[in-house]
């Protein structure tokens, strides 16, 4: 279905009919042309609804962007909590640590550098898990770094510090920017249609 555009009808009639019309009100029937071209669509969307398409509305879509934007930021939450306390505790190994020798008691069969082990501080034996610089065997030594307050906060590998949650941060910030402008895009679509509507009503 074709439908003409007011401009090339208003021309055809020539400049009798041009001089009867101002320039406002034939900037009128284009608005009111393209809102007839819009209801055709939106009875082409309709149609496509009917054979299984779907379309969502305005609402809808800031229906799920917002939930989606608390979901992300729920999820970014625990990533960054989680983040914060690994760095903590790396960091506190790294400025106060103490070293002892600790026994592998297990290891992985892949890969081969994952090992359980444990180790007596106080004469009292504390255990962990990590991954070591080479291949071991049950029944190797191999060098514990903990603290001498907290021995349960332990490692294999020799602490030199963490900044993984400012990763985290960094992470998050450009994700929550990009919500920001998808949502500013949404407020600016609604604005134009408002605007364009209470024109047309003038």
């Amino acid at each position: 279905m074709s439908h003409a555009s007011p401009i090339g009808t208003w021309g055809s009639h020539g400049s009798a009919h041009g001089s009867e019309r101002s320039p406002n009100t034939h900037q009128k029937d284009f608005i009111r042309w393209e809102l007839r071209q819009r209801r055709v669509t939106d009875r082409v969307v309709d149609m496509k609804a009917l054979l299984g398409f779907w379309e969502p509305t305005w609402k809808i879509r800031l229906a799920l962007s917002v939930a989606c934007a608390g979901l992300f930021i729920a999820v970014a939450t625990l990533f960054f909590i989680s983040a914060q306390r690994s760095d903590a505790r790396e960091n506190s190994l790294t400025r106060s640590a103490a070293v002892t020798t600790g026994m592998v008691t297990y290891r992985d069969p892949q890969p081969r550098t994952t090992v359980s082990y444990e180790f007596v501080v106080g004469g009292r034996q504390f255990r962990g898990k990590g991954s070591a610089s080479k291949a071991m065997n049950v029944g190797d030594t191999l060098p514990v770094f903990y603290l001498p307050d907290d021995p349960d906060n332990n490692s294999i590998r020799r602490p030199s510090g963490s900044h993984s949650s400012l990763l985290v941060g960094g992470w998050i910030t450009i994700c929550v920017a990009m919500f920001g402008i998808h949502f500013r895009r949404l407020i600016a679509e609604r604005t134009n249609r408002l605007e364009l509507k209470s024109y047309v009503l003038l």
